[in-house]
Parts: structure tokens; C-alpha cells; sequence
């Protein structure tokens, strides 16, 4: 008994000697983590080219004209005279004329008459002066004011005529002119040459009515009548 008392005695003993086995160290728990998912963002749409205004298509411009008179050219129709024609009063119209009232020429009032042969071709126009004068010595100052306005457009006359077409009665009479002029017996005529249009200036008379005329003739457009200023 004593024999099996020492051995246990011996085995405890050599068991608190020995080492005790460490355990081998223990794999770090992996921490899991929620892993949030991203957020899908619709995908940007494709760039769009750089826009390119529409280039305007240019308005034609009207190629401008040299007018032969006022704001027309010799032979155009009624239709394109009455489009170009912006001033006074249109009055009357028919085959071979467009008259227009309410104009002035250098303060006087004046009828406007635009002329145009059978095939509607624009070749004349007249300034008739419709100013009234109790004294009849006016017309005449007026002939001279109109005469100055014109030589200082077209220059000196080609021809500029006082003519003594009647009666001697009024002729060593100056002051006694107008009325020689509005009974027939006195004339003034003045004509211009320029490029296309032959321009009289015309003051005469009869029983007492004067007949004061700024006519306009084209030189490439034929009237009906085949007459010209020149043959005044």
C-alpha cells in the first residue's frame, strides 16, 4: 500500500514538472462587414453635336434703278408707275393716262399727268401748273422761277424763246405782258436736251386762260402719235 501511495506521489510530481503543451494560437475570426451595394446611376446620354444655326436664305435686293423721271423709268406700265409713285393725290386713271392732284413744285400747285401709249409703256409726263393769279403779270414770274429751278438742274436751255405769236397790242408794254400771254399773243417756251428725255417748260394762252406746262418726253419710247416736244 505504502508502494502504490509513493508512486502516485512521484507521478504528481513529475506531472507539476513537465511543460504543459500550449495550444496552438487560434485563427483570427474573419469579421464580416455588410457591404452595401452601389447605387446603379443611369448611364449619361450620348453628347449631342454642337447645333448649327440654319443659315438664312438672303432677301434679293432690289437692283436700283436710274430713274428718267421722279422715282420711274421711261416705259414702264401703269401697275409699276402706280407702285413707285408715293406722293399726291391719285385722281385719274384710264388707258393712256395716271393723274395725281395735291403736288407742289417749288411752292406752286401743280396737276400730275403720266402718259403711256397703246402697249402701256410709260414715255411722257406733265407737270400742269394749276396756281391761280388775279394779276396775270404773275404767270410770267412764275415761268422764270421754274425756268431757274430747271437750268440748275439740266443746265442751260437749247432753246429759250419769247414769241409773239399774235396781236402787237401789249409788246412795247412790259407790265401789260400777262395779259398778252393769257389772251394768245405772247408765248415762253424753254426745252432741255439731257440723255434720255427731252423737258419743255411751256407758258401761253387763249381767251384769257393760261397754259402753263412742265412736259417730260421719253427719247427711246414712242408715243402713239409719234410727235415730240421738239416739234413745239
Amino acid at each position: 500500500m505504502k508502494l502504490v501511495i509513493a508512486i502516485v506521489l512521484a507521478l504528481v510530481v513529475l506531472a507539476g514538472c513537465s511543460p504543459v503543451p500550449s495550444m496552438p494560437p487560434s485563427e483570427p475570426t474573419p469579421v464580416v462587414t455588410a457591404t452595401s451595394t452601389p447605387t446603379q446611376l443611369p448611364s449619361p446620354p450620348p453628347a449631342l453635336p454642337p447645333s448649327i444655326a440654319p443659315t438664312p436664305t438672303p432677301t434679293p435686293t432690289p437692283t436700283p434703278i436710274s430713274p428718267d423721271f421722279r422715282n420711274i423709268k421711261w416705259g414702264m406700265s401703269r401697275a409699276e408707275v402706280k407702285a413707285r409713285e408715293q406722293e399726291g393725290k391719285f385722281w385719274e386713271e384710264n388707258a393712256t393716262l395716271l393723274g395725281y392732284s395735291n403736288i407742289t413744285i417749288n411752292r406752286l400747285d401743280v396737276l400730275l399727268v403720266y402718259l403711256f401709249n397703246k402697249n402701256d409703256q410709260a414715255y411722257g409726263a406733265n407737270y400742269a401748273i394749276a396756281q391761280k393769279h388775279s394779276n396775270p403779270t404773275e404767270y410770267i414770274r412764275d415761268f422764270e422761277d421754274l425756268k431757274s429751278l430747271l437750268v440748275s438742274k439740266y443746265g442751260k436751255p437749247a432753246r429759250d424763246d419769247v414769241i409773239w405769236a399774235g396781236s402787237d397790242l401789249y409788246k412795247d408794254r412790259p407790265s401789260q405782258w400777262g395779259m398778252a400771254v393769257i389772251t394768245g399773243d405772247l408765248q415762253y417756251f424753254c426745252m432741255w436736251d439731257p440723255p434720255t428725255t427731252t423737258v419743255a417748260l411751256v407758258l401761253k394762252g387763249d381767251n384769257y386762260k393760261p397754259t402753263f406746262m412742265i412736259m417730260y418726253q421719253s427719247k427711246s419710247v414712242p408715243s402713239d402719235t409719234g410727235k415730240n416736244l421738239k416739234g413745239l
